[in-house]
Parts: structure tokens; C-alpha cells; sequence
């Protein structure tokens, strides 16, 4: 998003120019941006609103969204007369993506015995183990560091339980299962 934010950024400001109001548009003759101009708000917060709006579902890492506003960063890097980095044809890198599958339902295991009613939330694909901690509160900003984190609460939604927890060696964080962990899948 930081990245997507920053090409933004920068496309507004090399692309002011293109956007003020004159009686006929004048041909673009040089990639380097005019003196007397200077960027508006208004014009960030175009590009800002398009891409992180709801329309693009998060851009989530090689989805369709993502390709979409990819393609919109680089249009308007080539309208800005922005040249592809040396030795690239385009603005876009391919790379190859890897998604780990589960082959069938994750089972939470506590003391050799399934937990009923939980969802992973996040993990890897190793056997996750460490200190446990248990959050039954609804502040997401009050959540402990654990290594093994459940969340007994469902009044915290997904996204702001795995913000809460960036930083705090969580390894494994389960969550009740819930109506909004139920949109996950």
C-alpha cells in the first residue's frame, strides 16, 4: 500500500501539469515538469481514492485488483513520459507467486485436544509453538504479545487483530469464529 501510495504520490506531482485548466491542451515535449505549477490536493486524492477504494478489494498480491491498479500506476507513469527502469520493457515486474494451500480443514490443537470454534487467522505451514496467550478483551490495541495468541473475543475484527499483533512475535493467532472470520475463507 506504502509503495502504491508513493507511485501515486509521485505520478500527481510529475503529472500536474497535464491536469491544469487551459483553453487547448498542449503536446507534451519534455518529461521534465514545468516551473509554475504547483500540485493540488484534490489531484492526489484522485489517484488516493481509486486506489485504495473498496472497487480494488484490497489489492491483495496477484489478484485481479491488484493487475488493475498496477496497470493505472503504469499508465500514468507512461503519460507522464516516466521511461521503464533499465533493462525493462515495462513498469510492471512479473514475478512468480507462491500460495501454500491447505489440503484440508486447520485443526487447533491445545494439549493433544482440538479447540472447537476457533478460526486461524494467521500462521505458517510449520507446527506453530511458544509462549500461549489468551486476549479475551475487545481493544485491539491492549493485546498482549504471545507467540500463540486466541482471541476470545469476536468483537475485534480480523484485520485489526493482525495489525494489533505486527511486531509482537506472534506466530499463530486464532480468532472465535465469527461472521467476519466466516468472510475470510
Amino acid at each position: 500500500m506504502k509503495r502504491i501510495f508513493a507511485a501515486a504520490l509521485l505520478c500527481t506531482a510529475l503529472a500536474a501539469p497535464a491536469f491544469a485548466q487551459t483553453a487547448a491542451p498542449a503536446p507534451v515535449t519534455s518529461a521534465a515538469p514545468a516551473t509554475d505549477w504547483t500540485v493540488k490536493p484534490e489531484w492526489i486524492s484522485a489517484h488516493v481514492r481509486f486506489l485504495a477504494g473498496p472497487e480494488l478489494q484490497g489489492r491483495g498480491s496477484a489478484t485481479r485488483d491488484e493487475a488493475i491498479a498496477a496497470a493505472y500506476v503504469a499508465a500514468r507513469f507512461q503519460g507522464y513520459g516516466l521511461q521503464p527502469a533499465p533493462g525493462a520493457d515495462s513498469y510492471v515486474q512479473k514475478v512468480k507467486v507462491i500460495r501454500p494451500r491447505l489440503d484440508g480443514e486447520p485443526t487447533v490443537m491445545v494439549a493433544g485436544k482440538a479447540v472447537k470454534g476457533a478460526t486461524l487467522i494467521l500462521g505458517g505451514a510449520d507446527r506453530a509453538a511458544g509462549n500461549v496467550a489468551v486476549y479475551a478483551g475487545d481493544d485491539p490495541a491492549a493485546i498482549p504479545a504471545g507467540e500463540v495468541l486466541f482471541m476470545a473475543s469476536a468483537n475485534i475484527s480480523p484485520s485489526a487483530a493482525i495489525r494489533a499483533t505486527r511486531g509482537k512475535g506472534t506466530k499463530l493467532l486464532v480468532l472465535r469464529a465469527s461472521e467476519a472470520t466466516a468472510k475470510l475463507s
